[in-house]
């Protein structure tokens, strides 16, 4: 199988999965949401759309994720740990 590498600026890697994964249920456990909830799926869903379009860091998602979900969301503050990397 052959891979190829213009794909692979889009790829998630290990320690961007793990800050989507931090951001992810930390938005589940402010909404108090399921995680198999339809709201859940579209949460995960808009976070990797945020992810792709150039979002990188845990307080810009969050901050991007207040804006579509305005009246259900307050921004995350982050520790240093899972800013930017």
């Amino acid at each position: 199988m052959q891979f190829d590498r213009s794909f692979s600026a889009d790829l998630i890697g290990p320690d961007e999965l793990d800050m989507l994964d931090f951001v992810f249920k930390s938005e589940l456990r402010k909404r108090r949401l399921s995680r198999r909830s339809e709201e859940a799926e579209r949460l995960a869903a808009k976070l990797i759309g945020l992810y792709q379009s150039g979002l990188r860091d845990a307080p810009e998602l969050s901050t991007a994720v207040a804006a579509c979900y305005p009246h259900r969301h307050t921004a995350l503050r982050f520790s240093k740990n899972h800013s930017s990397r």
